[in-house]
């Protein structure tokens, strides 16, 4: 019985002491309530990837884009880092250069066999061009070039990452609205290369606008 209450005792003790540290801290018990408008707080405004795609860098990156061919006589004639820093962007060492480029040709082949497709086309550019045409649009090339937009304008990476992935589908858009694509069409497109060296075999292009070719 005596040991009883003397837990008794020393459960009471601890309960004010835990609750005077609470006091003390400043430390205090919040709702559900209240804890789910401080995550909501923490998380920031969503950012809209079709607003921002249609209204800022669809006409951002159509401004600033370079003749493929420009590009990548740059790379070869004055390095790498020359060409990135005049006409790509790379916003940090763990992210490749990413380079807005124009270009214009006729359709040589539609290689849809998998879910990543491409379409090459025939241009002046010294080496292969692919445009990217899905139905699935691979990697991060559209939101990691476009500088307006960065980590620190999200609350985790699972947002910086949802947001890739709806730029993705705003590109998906652009070739639906497009319509079919086949050899022989002549094209024009600007879109975003991205690379780590400039040294690769075919170029890999991200279109954000296309468009036939004028005069064909």
């Amino acid at each position: 019985m005596y040991i009883s209450r003397r837990r008794g005792q020393l459960s009471l003790v601890v309960v004010a002491m835990l609750l005077l540290g609470m006091t003390t801290t400043g430390f205090r018990l919040v709702s559900d309530q209240e804890l789910e408008k401080i995550r909501s707080a923490d998380q920031g405004p969503a950012i809209d990837p079709a607003q921002v795609f249609e209204q800022q860098l669809v006409p951002w990156a159509t401004q600033r884009a370079t003749p493929l061919a420009k590009v990548l006589a740059a790379i070869d004639e004055k390095g790498f880092t020359a060409a990135c820093q005049a006409y790509g962007v790379q916003t940090s060492q763990a992210f490749p250069c990413t380079f807005w480029v124009k270009v214009a040709g006729t359709v040589k082949q539609v290689a849809r066999g998998s879910r990543v497709g491409r379409v090459s086309i025939e241009t002046n550019a010294s080496r292969q061009v692919n445009l990217m045409v899905g139905p699935v649009i691979p990697g991060t090339a559209i939101r990691d070039g476009f500088p307006e937009i960065k980590y620190s304008d999200f609350s985790n990476q699972n947002s910086f990452a949802d947001f890739a992935d709806g730029l993705n589908q705003q590109v998906e858009q652009v070739i639906e609205r497009h319509g079919e694509l086949s050899a022989g069409q002549s094209l024009e497109a600007v879109g975003a290369y991205a690379t780590w060296d400039g040294m690769d075999r075919s170029i890999d292009i991200v279109p954000v606008a296309l468009h036939h070719q004028e005069g064909h």
